[in-house]
């Protein structure tokens, strides 16, 4: 993780088998869908909670968008728990938030994932 997050980059923690998703929106805060599937909601929570100890990448294939833009979209949907792993999850936030087009979807990597572990 740099040790300076700028204000409206994509941020993600890779887990290996998924990325979890989110933007910056201050020096120490990060808007993201938080919680589990049925408890989901949007949540500005500060990097450290978002973290939870793992380490933060910048998502460098988001570009070209306007950063307080995203922001206040991401803002604009605080506290909404619409969470659905297939078409609104924590990484369908972050695109619509920054209208960057869509990249290959991790769902299809998680079930491949999933697959081949079960498969051993």
């Amino acid at each position: 993780m740099s040790n300076r997050l700028r204000k409206g980059e994509v941020v993600c923690i890779d887990y290996g088998l998924f990325k979890h998703y989110g933007i910056v929106s201050s020096d120490n805060t990060i808007i993201h869908y938080s919680g589990l599937v049925g408890k989901a909601r949007v949540e500005e929570v500060t990097v450290r909670e978002f973290s939870s100890g793992k380490n933060i990448y910048v998502d460098k294939s988001f570009h070209s968008y306007n950063a307080d833009a995203a922001i206040k979209k991401a803002r604009s949907r605080i506290g909404e728990e619409n969470y659905c792993v297939l078409n609104n999850n924590c990484e369908d936030f972050v695109v619509w938030c920054t209208g960057c087009k869509k990249r290959e979807h991790q769902i299809p990597r998680l079930v491949s994932g999933l697959i081949s572990l079960i498969k051993g």
